[in-house]
């Protein structure tokens, strides 16, 4: 009785379960199917989109090997003909090199041009400095020259300069005048050189492209300064400083972040510097005066000579006789007071003695200096994240 009832109660869930079974292989089935053959398409339709591009690449190959081998044809056919209707190809070569090269003379003539109309004092200036480079060695950038040749050779110029320099170009502010080029010449150009150095210095900052060599550039200066101040030239001294504190060069903020952060034994040595263009000079030139040879900062020097003329000319009496005194006596006094200044400051310039580099000499006399806007447009170029100082 147990297995009749046990076959009895399965047989009927396996009868009933089975159809539904076949049925569901069979769609099972036919989603797979369907589903296989959909994916098969799309690789088939893939493929083909694959196949079109590849042939369309191939065909483009072939259109370029055979455009290339028209133009290397022509080509060809252009330089045989050139050939035989220029045998003499080096010498079209000599010529076209002879015209590039006269094209640069031109240019730079116009540019001298230009510098002779901008400022025609500065060709004055160049053929008073002038001396043939006799060493044979050339600069042609300004870290190339050592820190004791060029402050040397700044000396040099200095007492150079002073040296001509006449009593009668002191005299009534004669540098102040409108004829001052001819009534001061040689005072007008050693005022003139300053400029020169000031906008040397802050060209040569500026013009240099990477970071590193701006810095470099400052540290160059700072210690060129230095080594001026070591020798007691007083004035060069200045003027490099002057350079250095121009608004193009103040402006570069991040050049004088690092020199500031990094080069901090030159950045003290700068504030020193900077030190005395103020009180100190007058102790530093005291003490210079004891110990020479010595050369004034100029525009002090000139700023003395000329309150000392304005202190003869404004006395109305004498204390001691209580009479005028009269033009011609005081024209005495000026001329004494003038040739003695003068005559104590050629003396102790003329106990400079350092050999002459006229290499650097040429450097410094031939280098283009831009003016102050354009080195600030510069600055702001290779540094724009900058505020410019007014």
């Amino acid at each position: 009785m147990e297995q009749v009832s046990i076959c009895i109660l399965m047989k009927p869930t396996s009868c009933m379960s089975q159809p539904l079974l076949l049925e569901g292989k069979a769609r099972f089935l036919d989603e797979h199917k369907l589903g296989t053959m959909k994916s098969f398409s799309e690789v088939d339709k893939h493929v083909k989109k694959d196949n079109d591009l590849v042939d369309k690449v191939h065909e483009a190959e072939k259109a370029i090997d055979s455009l290339l081998d028209s133009i290397n044809q022509k080509i060809e056919i252009l330089q045989n003909d050139s050939d035989d209707e220029s045998p003499d190809g080096d010498d079209n070569a000599a010529v076209a090199d002879n015209a590039h090269s006269s094209s640069l003379a031109q240019q730079n003539e116009k540019e001298k041009n230009n510098d002779q109309k901008n400022d025609p004092f500065d060709l004055d200036v160049k053929q008073f400095l002038n001396t043939p480079n006799t060493s044979g060695h050339s600069y042609n950038h300004i870290t190339e020259i050592k820190i004791d040749e060029l402050a040397c050779e700044l000396t040099m110029i200095d007492k150079q300069m002073l040296l001509e320099i006449k009593p009668d170009e002191l005299l009534h502010n004669a540098w102040l005048k409108s004829n001052k080029y001819t009534k001061a010449k040689h005072v007008s150009m050693r005022l003139h050189f300053y400029e020169k150095i000031s906008n040397l210095v802050a060209t040569c900052v500026v013009h240099e492209e990477a970071i590193e060599e701006r810095v470099k550039t400052v540290n160059m200066f700072i210690m060129v300064a230095d080594k001026c101040r070591i020798f007691q030239n007083f004035n060069s001294m200045r003027a490099v400083v002057d350079g250095l504190l121009s608004q193009p060069v103040l402006s570069l903020d991040e050049t004088w972040k690092i020199v500031k952060s990094i080069h901090k034994t030159k950045n003290r040595i700068f504030k020193k510097l900077m030190g005395l263009c103020g009180l100190p000079y007058y102790a530093a030139v005291a003490k210079a005066v004891i110990n020479p040879p010595y050369i004034r900062f100029f525009r002090y020097y000139l700023t003395s000579v000329s309150a000392a003329q304005r202190k003869i000319t404004s006395k109305s009496a004498n204390p001691a006789t209580s009479k005028e005194v009269d033009n011609d006596a005081k024209d005495k006094l000026l001329d004494k007071t003038v040739r003695s200044s003068l005559h104590e400051q050629q003396e102790a310039v003329n106990l400079y003695k350092f050999r002459s580099n006229f290499g650097v000499r040429e450097y410094l006399i031939n280098t283009r200096c831009k003016s102050n806007e354009e080195n600030c447009k510069i600055a702001h170029q290779k540094e724009p994240n900058i505020k410019n100082r007014p």
